[in-house]
């Protein structure tokens, strides 16, 4: 019998440790200098939130019977993303490792913490979003 060795390929295990994320500028596609750490979308933290929210909404889309779309809100959802992202998030740092200071658009000074990392994505969508797309990308968890 044949095997098929799979033990390096643990994404939970590599999700739950996470990797750093090298944020680029969004057009031009330049380090900024800032590294963002992550836990994966495999990780338990990541599950366990998104399990969290889709029994409170599936609570209230079927709460009296029935089936109701619109009983939870766009900006309910993306809240929720926002949370999420923030939940996974484990540190702001440079190329060094260093802690770092994040200085958003309205020149406020914030430092790692999940409710700045909040802040962070909800002024910064094309952040947001890298950081999305990082997170379900199991290549940074795993070759990390």
């Amino acid at each position: 019998m044949n095997k098929v060795n799979l033990s390096k390929l643990d994404s939970v295990k590599a999700a739950n440790d996470g990797a750093p994320i090298d944020v680029v500028h969004p057009i031009s596609g330049e380090l900024l200098g800032l590294r963002i750490h992550v836990m994966g979308k495999d990780s338990d933290v990541f599950r366990q939130v998104v399990a969290l929210q889709s029994r409170r909404r599936l609570a209230r889309i079927t709460k009296g019977g029935g089936f109701k779309l619109d009983a939870v809100p766009q900006s309910e959802i993306e809240a929720d993303a926002v949370i999420t992202l923030a939940k996974c998030t484990t540190a702001f740092t440079d190329g060094e490792n260093k802690d770092t200071t994040i200085v958003l658009p309205d020149n406020e000074e914030v430092a790692f913490s999940e409710d700045n990392a909040a802040k962070v994505y909800t002024k910064l969508p094309w952040l947001r979003e890298q950081i999305d797309v990082a997170i379900g990308d199991r290549a940074n968890f795993l070759l990390s």
